[in-house]
């Protein structure tokens, strides 16, 4: 499940609606507090309470709905979004476009799975991952998300697009800031695989939010996992501004 807003603010919002619910609706007069409620005499009409009570439940389903239906609009939720990220109100707004830098390790399971190597010897020189340059797109709704990676014009690799089957936004805990998490499926280029690559493989990450501009943390798969082949490495998201709500696509 997404969490936009903290599990505290989500009460807080729900009593606060029902609040100005009560409040609007006596003050119009289309929700006229019974006297019943207002007054001291033990004689209260316990019928009208409840009716009272339905009234105010069926205002604030009807308020409710209409809030939800006007933020599923794509434009009005990513204004809403944005505009109370800036007072750190909800979680951090992150949709808009990044260029991705990704490491893996398979440059030490080729060596270690290598024909040439060992088993006793365990003096296995582990070199620096070699990045991968990528685009991400990230548009996140309150009823729907997004979030898929392509090659960059410059990349040439083998990967043919990558895109995420779960998302969730977790709020800072045990000293650990925003996070990203989320459940990927990633499609290969048939042309482009080696005899050790697989053309379909799930995976999953976890990324430290840090800004609006810069996140990173770790990914890893099942890439051919049943010959012991699947892959691990760092991810960083990078852009140099956060973008209006207008500009994300």
């Amino acid at each position: 499940m997404i969490r936009f807003l903290p599990s505290n603010w989500i009460v807080i919002l729900a009593l606060t609606c029902g609040g100005i619910t009560i409040l609007v609706g006596s003050t119009t007069g289309t929700l006229p507090i019974p006297d019943t409620i207002s007054s001291d005499s033990p004689n209260q009409n316990i019928t009208t309470t409840l009716s009272w009570l339905l009234k105010v439940a069926r205002y604030s389903l009807v308020g409710s709905a209409i809030v939800l239906w006007l933020l599923s609009i794509p434009p009005v939720w990513k204004l809403v979004w944005w505009i109370c990220s800036k007072f750190e109100l909800m979680y951090p707004y992150i949709n808009g476009r990044y260029e991705i830098y990704m490491s893996s390790n398979w440059e030490v399971i080729e060596h270690i799975t290598a024909k040439s190597q060992s088993f006793d010897d365990c003096s296995i020189k582990i070199t620096e991952p070699k990045p991968t340059n990528l685009i991400c797109d990230i548009d996140i709704g309150l009823f729907r998300y997004k979030l898929r990676i392509l090659q960059s014009d410059e990349a040439g690799n083998v990967i043919q697009w990558s895109r995420a089957i779960s998302i969730d936004l977790i709020w800072p805990c045990d000293g650990l800031p925003h996070r990203l998490t989320y459940t990927y499926n990633q499609e290969n280029k048939p042309s482009a695989m080696k005899r050790t690559d697989v053309e379909s493989f799930y995976g999953s990450a976890i990324i430290n939010v840090f800004s609006s501009t810069e996140m990173r943390g770790r990914y890893w798969t099942n890439r051919n996992w049943y010959r012991g082949l699947n892959t691990a490495g760092e991810i960083v998201f990078r852009r140099e501004t956060v973008p209006s709500p207008k500009k994300v696509q």
